[in-house]
């Protein structure tokens, strides 16, 4: 009867232990639904433009600019590749340089 009364305190014990286990995993529900909740605020509030900013050239004036790249030649020659090095302007090559020079220093 001794075991009897032994194994009752024993299961009443482990059963008002399984009560406070809740606690912690309610919290971690708590923390991780109000991260989720603020992630989407920022995310749908981001005002940050996604597409090219008014600074950044068309694509059409950098086309402009470089040239017709199909008038190349495929050859892998020495001579063809030296015809289209000196069919290349590169003359506004450290303007551009130093434009991203300063970019990088704005940042």
């Amino acid at each position: 009867m001794d075991n009897f009364e032994n194994n009752q305190n024993a299961n009443s014990q482990t059963s008002s232990g399984d009560s406070k286990s809740w606690g912690p995993t309610i919290g971690l529900v708590i923390i991780l639904a109000l991260i989720i909740v603020g992630s989407l605020y920022f995310f749908i509030n981001d005002e940050s433009p996604i597409g090219p900013s008014a600074n950044e050239p068309s694509v059409t004036d950098i086309e402009n600019e470089l040239g017709d790249f199909r008038s190349l030649d495929d050859s892998d020659e020495l001579a063809s590749i030296e015809a289209d090095l000196e069919k290349t302007d590169l003359s506004n090559l450290d303007a551009e340089l130093e434009a991203a020079a300063r970019e990088i220093e704005e940042i």
